[in-house]
């Protein structure tokens, strides 16, 4: 069973764990684009929903067990880890200008 696991920085508003959930969910899609259906999932209204195959689960912790466990998923390949850290959320648009 395959589940998708976000850990975030307790001390995070409300606002920023669902932006940086969402900046999660968007690069592990990318990295593993078995996460969302491949064809539309559509309801009898025809209202489009989101496809996600596999339970999402967020939980907080501290920044030192963040980091740990980051450090310790670097050896299991068979598990796709990512980060977004302050420093991150802190380039909000000025990203792009760094990749030039």
């Amino acid at each position: 069973m395959q589940r998708n696991v976000l850990v975030l920085d307790k001390k995070l508003s409300i606002g920023q764990v669902g932006n940086v959930a969402a900046i999660l969910m968007g690069q592990l899609a990318q990295i593993t684009p078995k996460l969302f259906a491949t064809k539309p999932v559509i309801d009898q209204d025809q209202v489009r929903h989101a496809g996600v195959k596999y339970s999402t689960v967020i939980l907080k912790g501290g920044a030192g067990q963040i980091t740990n466990l980051a450090t310790a998923l670097v050896v299991h390949p068979e598990m796709h880890s990512v980060v977004f850290t302050a420093t991150g959320q802190a380039l909000n648009d000025r990203f792009a200008n760094m990749l030039r």
